[in-house]
């Protein structure tokens, strides 16, 4: 990140590896703005953004059942982690819940 980013400060460039996680196609966002919180508004967070439209891209091209998948992280984004909670929320079994957790888990893995 430093050789990317010089200019910036240690904060920053965590921060931009904490939002991007080192996608190249991310990172260039943050190039074209002097400071990471000025690109995250103008560029990162822009309705058109590839950081808002990509994970829905990926999660349906990527799993069967993208939207029970999507409801899963909605609940777990949403502030709800206790198990029943996330299930309830997400419409989903206690028991399919294990596989769809696993699942995600297993796609962050790979990549």
């Amino acid at each position: 990140m430093t050789e990317l980013f010089p200019e910036r400060t240690a904060v920053e460039r965590v921060s931009i590896y904490g939002v991007t996680g080192g996608v190249p196609a991310y990172l260039e966002l943050f190039t074209r703005t002097g400071d990471f919180k000025s690109a995250l508004q103008e560029h990162g967070l822009d309705a058109g953004s590839i950081l808002l439209s990509d994970p829905p891209v990926i999660l349906y091209e990527q799993l069967q059942d993208p939207q029970s998948y999507e409801s899963v992280l909605s609940a777990i984004a949403g502030g709800f982690h206790q198990w029943s909670d996330i299930a309830k929320m997400a419409i989903v079994t206690d028991t399919a819940l294990g596989h769809y957790l696993k699942v995600l888990q297993e796609s962050v893995n790979d990549n």
